[in-house]
């Protein structure tokens, strides 16, 4: 199954720069001033900007036993609980970074096993592979950093499976 989060409503909707199709789609390359352009997140199926592959995070905790977290992934949340959602994210990042920093990479937990990963040194796909711990923190980060976007920008969150 997959997962997508997005904001709700759309910050650029109620601040009124969304610059919209004929079809009153927003049309995200049209609109300059979208606060989520350039933030590099693991985009939903749509590929908007303010869009966040849910299902990401959801396999990275799922992967490191954090099981509660990873099904908050798949609920509606409020400006405050997507706020209070990505402070936990933070404080998890943050413990796990503490606990391993002094174990070598073969020997630190690995991530979510994937059918397929995009290696973006070589830029080359690779099957069967798992995150690594480092990829484990980064998407950590990237989620936390996105729900609590959202909630800054007063929106709520959605997702769509």
């Amino acid at each position: 199954m997959g997962l997508d989060n997005f904001p709700s409503p759309y910050p650029c909707k109620v601040g009124g720069y969304a610059k919209l199709t004929k079809e009153e789609k927003i049309d995200c390359e049209a609109t300059t001033d979208c606060p989520f352009k350039g933030d590099n997140n693991p985009q939903g199926i749509l590929g908007t900007y303010c869009w966040f592959r849910g299902k990401t995070l959801a396999f990275e905790l799922d992967a490191i036993g954090k099981k509660k977290l990873s099904e908050r992934c798949y609920e509606n949340l409020s400006a405050e609980e997507a706020d209070e959602f990505g402070e936990r994210l933070l404080k998890l990042a943050g413990r796990l970074r503490k606990r391993y920093r002094d174990v070598p990479p073969e020997k630190q937990p690995r991530g979510a096993g994937w059918d397929l990963t995009f290696d973006k040194k070589s830029k080359t796909w690779t099957a069967g592979s798992y995150s690594t711990f480092a990829e484990v923190l980064e998407t950590l980060e990237a989620g936390r950093r996105w729900y609590q976007k959202v909630a800054s920008l007063g929106s709520g969150v959605e997702a769509w499976y």
